[in-house]
C-alpha cells in the first residue's frame, strides 16, 4: 500500500500492524498502530495522564510494540498480555510524529497493514 492509502485507513480509524525486528531469534516482534478517538472520555483521560494535548485537530495514535515467543506463534497458541515481552508504547500526534515514532521503533509507514494480514496476535 502507498503511504497515502495507509494514512487514509488510519484516518478512518482502521488499526494497522507490522512485524518488526525482534531482540532474539526465538521471538517475533510486532508494532500495532491504534488511531485514538478524541471524543471518547476514556481516551481523553488517558492522554491527559500522559500530558498529551487533547485540543488538537490532528489525528492521534497509540503505538504499541511487543515480542512473543516464536514457539507460541508457530503452534498457533492463544496469546494474551501475559505472553508479551518488551512491551512498549508511545503516543503520536499527527502523521509526521507517527512517522518519527515508527522510525524510533524500527518500522516504516509502508510496512503497515491490517492486523489480520500481519498475524498481529492481540
Amino acid at each position: 500500500m502507498t503511504d497515502e492509502t495507509i494514512l487514509s485507513l488510519l484516518h478512518r480509524g482502521t488499526r494497522l500492524a507490522a512485524i518488526i525486528p525482534s531482540t532474539s531469534e526465538d521471538r517475533i516482534a510486532w508494532i500495532g498502530i491504534y488511531p485514538l478517538n478524541l471524543k471518547s472520555p476514556d481516551t481523553l483521560q488517558m492522554l491527559l495522564r500522559r500530558n498529551v494535548a487533547t485540543n488538537t485537530t490532528m489525528p492521534v495514535y497509540r503505538l504499541r510494540t511487543f515480542e512473543v515467543d516464536r514457539a507460541l506463534v508457530d503452534k498457533d497458541k492463544w496469546i494474551s498480555d501475559d505472553d508479551l515481552t518488551n512491551d512498549r508504547d508511545a503516543i503520536a500526534v499527527g502523521d509526521d510524529d507517527l512517522r518519527e515514532k515508527l522510525a524510533q521503533f524500527g518500522a516504516r509507514l509502508d510496512q503497515l497493514e491490517q492486523h489480520f494480514k500481519s498475524d498481529y496476535p492481540i
